[in-house]
């Protein structure tokens, strides 16, 4: 076993000089077969969550989910027929609807988003260690610390088209920078097709593989000053990016979408630099959010780490773009938050360590077990509350139209676990129109049809309501909502009421109303006229 002492590093020395001299560090893999085997081991250790709770608590997964039952059923249903159609149009969005459907023609649908959202943590570590792989030649331990970074905030939204998106460009990236010195029509071909995969899997995903590629040719460039490279990366370059590019200003619908105007806030964009390691367990997060920062900078200084020279450019311009990028821009909400796990894995990516490898692996391996075991902790106590809401979900008839209504404090604004889309899963088991599907022109396939759009005129969250989260008066709980939601509610066309969190509504029921099933704190009401 090799010791820190043995391994000196020539910072002066260009990347690729040092790769060619075969100079290592101690994280390298000398034994490809425990290597193997410990991916495996981690692998099966982050997707366990997966199988713990029916839906995923990810905050747009019953959405996602009901829409792809719907474009999976669409065809046989006469129920679903009545309420929705599906215009496929360029949407660089479109990563789940594209492969969740084939992948349900063999199994259940729910089990095919279930495997689509391992695919995706498996592609994010897959980019990973292929880009570390290309960046400097060997393979490493490095890239373990991926591990720390799959359950971030983003996947607990359930942003899955965009991480999706971000674990196809990372391999994109690795191929690129693997291939720079093929001939230039194979790198036209390669790279025209996997552009266009990214771009029609997730916008932002696309957006993370530009910037990358344009910084490390830049930074490539001012190292080498080979004219001739230039001209060929500037080719394959403008040939891969400029087409989706083009496509998109030409074709896409999402061009269209409207930035609202945000207040830009420092606070915001210092706090979100959490959202990597944020999910459940604050103290936890933050420990570790400190501890890896920490790491890297102390390792950085006592040249125990190293950070390819090349990737400097691509990483400074991603934390540029996200500290003024609008977090609305083309009304995509979070659209500067979705840059902090792509800053972090790239990071993790870009880093070479000079340390004992067992001792890193065991950092790593330590925290990872302790963040996943309380990923399972939350996720399975999710899953008796899911039952119930589920539940009543059931007593719905089918192929009516449904009203929801979800009580939610408004901070944090990820409740655990969340509820707010929830309700959709009644399209899924009973085939209903609801009111809180997403169908939004430029961003989703699916539409409602024009003779009952006017359900929705009031915008389509209109019956969702958020509960302040100021102290009762009394001491004794969370304020309930000043407002009467049930004036505010518009049941005209609607069969039936559910409300979920019936405790944040606390005004008498009107007589319109009449209770047909509860369980928990879930109340299905059917419209009396």
């Amino acid at each position: 076993m090799l010791n820190s002492s043995t391994v000196q590093w020539e910072q002066s020395t260009p990347d690729h000089a040092l790769l060619q001299s075969g100079v290592g560090n101690v994280c390298s893999v000398r034994r490809p077969a425990v290597f193997i085997v410990l991916i495996a081991a981690f692998l099966t250790v982050a997707l366990i969550p997966l199988f713990t709770c029916s839906p995923l608590p990810l905050a747009d997964y019953p959405n996602h989910l009901a829409r792809m039952y719907i474009i999976t059923s669409l065809r046989h249903s006469p129920l679903l027929q009545r309420y929705y159609e599906i215009h496929w149009q360029l949407i660089p969005n479109l990563a789940l609807d594209l492969i969740v459907p084939p992948l349900a023609r063999f199994m259940p649908v729910e089990r095919a988003m279930l495997v689509f959202t391992g695919l995706t943590l498996v592609l994010l570590v897959a980019g990973c260690f292929a880009m570390h792989r290309a960046l400097f030649g060997r393979l490493s331990y490095a890239p373990f610390a991926t591990f720390l970074l799959l359950y971030n905030r983003q996947l607990l939204w359930g942003f899955l088209n965009y991480l999706f998106a971000l674990g196809l460009a990372l391999l994109t990236f690795a191929l690129w920078v693997a291939l720079r010195r093929r001939p230039l029509g194979v790198r036209c071909g390669v790279f025209v097709i996997l552009a266009l995969m990214v771009f029609v899997s997730h916008l932002a995903g696309f957006g993370v593989l530009g910037v990358l590629i344009a910084g490390y040719e830049v930074h490539s460039f001012l190292q080498e000053k080979d004219y001739r490279a230039l001209r060929n990366d500037l080719v394959v370059a403008t040939i891969a990016l400029g087409l989706p590019a083009a496509l998109f200003l030409l074709f896409s619908p999402t061009r269209t979408r409207s930035t609202p105007s945000a207040l830009w806030e420092l606070r915001s964009r210092i706090i979100g630099l959490m959202d990597a390691f944020n999910n459940y367990t604050l103290a936890l997060d933050a420990a570790t959010f400190l501890l890896v920062v920490a790491a890297i900078g102390v390792g950085l200084l006592l040249r125990k780490a190293r950070l390819h020279s090349r990737m400097w450019l691509p990483l400074v311009s991603l934390a540029l773009i996200y500290c003024v990028i609008n977090p609305q821009l083309l009304g995509s909400t979070g659209a500067d938050r979705r840059l902090i796990p792509a800053l972090f894995l790239i990071l993790a990516c870009s880093l070479e360590w000079n340390v004992r490898e067992r001792y890193f692996l065991a950092a790593i391996g330590l925290v990872f077990l302790v963040r996943t075991a309380v990923v399972i902790k939350n996720w399975s106590a999710a899953n008796a509350i899911y039952s119930a809401n589920v539940q009543v979900i059931d007593q719905i008839p089918r192929g009516v139209k449904v009203a929801a209504a979800v009580g939610e404090l408004n901070f944090p604004q990820l409740n655990n676990p969340p509820v707010l889309h929830l309700p959709n899963m009644a399209v899924i088991r009973r085939q209903v129109l609801i009111n809180s599907l997403f169908a939004y022109y430029g961003v989703q396939p699916l539409r409602i049809k024009p003779e009952y759009t006017g359900l929705f005129d009031t915008g389509i969250y209109s019956q969702m309501y958020e509960v302040d989260v100021r102290a009762h008066p009394n001491g004794r709980g969370p304020l309930i909502t000043t407002l009467n939601p049930f004036e505010r509610i518009d049941l005209t066309g609607f069969d039936y009421l559910l409300l979920v969190n019936k405790r944040y509504f606390g005004y008498p029921v009107p007589s319109s109303l009449r209770p047909v099933y509860s369980a928990e704190d879930t109340v299905l009401y059917q419209v009396v006229r």
